[in-house]
């Protein structure tokens, strides 16, 4: 392009008005942070969706909070944002909450207020009224530190709507009136409490079950087959069946199109696990291992489980006697 060539440039002016909104947000998070808590801040970067504040000290959800309603009373409160810049010199005689050192001419100095006082370089808007809405949506560990994921603007707006619309779907699924929290509180205590039901409940049935197939198994070998077993009961039901010395067992379960085998043998078996799941592997395009006494390896499911199952269990019987 030639030198003198006349151009015509725009900018988006809602994209940068958002960035504007993070800017200053961060400003009076950050005031916010150092005034309540006395911690400084020690990093600060935003894309399109969020911004981050870093913080040299841990801060809890309650001082989050603190920190957080500090900036909205801030906000209402419309004060100006105005920026002036200062030799070096003059910079030094100025309460400033953050200056780079290796800033060496002069200093842009961004000033909410009432607030915030600080070397800047980047865009505000022109009171903090401006900045809508500020709100902390995750926070982190960093470094010894915490991590701070804000929104501003129209994206606080927006990601409140949606939490609000879930809430309210929320109240729809319990009725009644009543705290949320409290609700939901009860029905995961109440879900725990279910699930150690059923745990003892299966483990009791676990243990019948190997009762029966020992007493009905003349010889300690043991294969047992179940589409609705899962992996914990079939690691139960196979200690059980190996509880004697001389036996041997190989309980198979599935999962996400794949057959599931694990091997066990007593101490006193002379059946080596590792070698008989190696070969079932070769048979079947398994994977898996393990050493004398366990080992566990899985195959493609091809067709109906049992009728697989019984194919695993002819060609185990077959290593096995060998």
């Amino acid at each position: 392009m030639p030198a003198g060539t006349t151009v015509r440039l725009s900018a988006d002016i809602k994209r940068r008005t958002e960035f504007m909104r993070f800017h200053t947000g961060e400003h009076m998070l950050s005031h916010a942070v150092l005034t309540l808590f006395r911690i400084k801040n020690v990093g600060f970067h935003m894309n399109e969706e969020f911004a981050t504040a870093d913080f040299e000290a841990p801060l809890t959800l309650e001082m989050q909070l603190e920190a957080e309603n500090f900036v909205m009373n801030g906000i209402y409160d419309a004060k100006p944002v105005t920026c002036f810049t200062v030799s070096s010199g003059e910079a030094d005689g100025l309460t400033l909450r953050k200056r780079s050192e290796k800033i060496k001419g002069d200093v842009r100095v961004v000033v909410i207020d009432g607030g915030d006082m600080g070397a800047c370089c980047g865009l505000h808007v022109t009171d903090t009224a401006k900045v809508v809405m500020l709100k902390i949506i995750k926070s982190e560990s960093l470094r010894g530190g915490t991590r701070l994921y804000f929104i501003c603007g129209a994206k606080a707006y927006k990601d409140y709507s949606a939490k609000h619309e879930s809430v309210m779907r929320m109240n729809e699924l319990f009725p009644g009136g009543g705290d949320l929290i409290e609700k939901a509180e009860k029905l995961i205590a109440e879900e725990r409490k279910t699930k150690i039901m059923l745990a003892e409940r299966s483990s009791k049935l676990i243990s019948q079950i190997a009762e029966k197939i020992i007493s009905e198994t003349k010889d300690k070998k043991f294969y047992v087959y179940d589409d609705s077993m899962t992996e914990s009961e079939a690691k139960q039901l196979l200690n059980l069946l190996i509880a004697e010395k001389a036996a041997f067992a190989a309980v198979f379960f599935p999962t996400s199109g794949r057959i599931n085998y694990i091997l066990g043998a007593g101490s006193g078996c002379k059946l080596n696990c590792g070698y008989i799941i190696q070969s079932i592997n070769a048979y079947f395009n398994g994977k898996g291992g393990g050493p004398a006494l366990f080992a566990r390896g899985s195959a493609p499911q091809s067709g109906d489980f049992n009728a697989a199952c019984t194919g695993f269990c002819d060609i185990f019987e077959k290593i096995t006697r060998n």
